[in-house]
């Protein structure tokens, strides 16, 4: 499994969910090739279909921007509660 792994800091404004982080330090974003799907968790494992949100993204490419991303259960990651508009940007070190 190819997977790629960054750490995620930014704002997401009106996300209201249990584990809204504010500023998402220490969460993780990664492509899970088998579900072809953008991941965003608080610990990585590319071998679970678990996210606590997830972006549809068949061409493998990052959608960055405003974008609907489906969100899951923080105690269940499998199971989908909603949707939440997010805003990703890329931001340099």
């Amino acid at each position: 499994m190819n997977t790629t792994l960054v750490s995620v800091c930014s704002r997401w404004a009106g996300l209201l969910t249990p584990w809204d982080p504010g500023c998402a330090t220490g969460f993780h974003l990664y492509y899970f090739e088998r579900q072809q799907q953008w991941f965003i968790n608080d610990r990585f494992d590319a071998s679970k279909d678990e996210a606590l949100a997830y972006a549809d993204a068949s061409d493998g490419k990052l959608p960055v921007g405003k974008m609907m991303w489906s969100m899951t259960d923080p105690d269940d990651k499998t199971e989908p509660t909603g949707e939440a508009e997010l805003k990703l940007s890329l931001q340099k070190w």
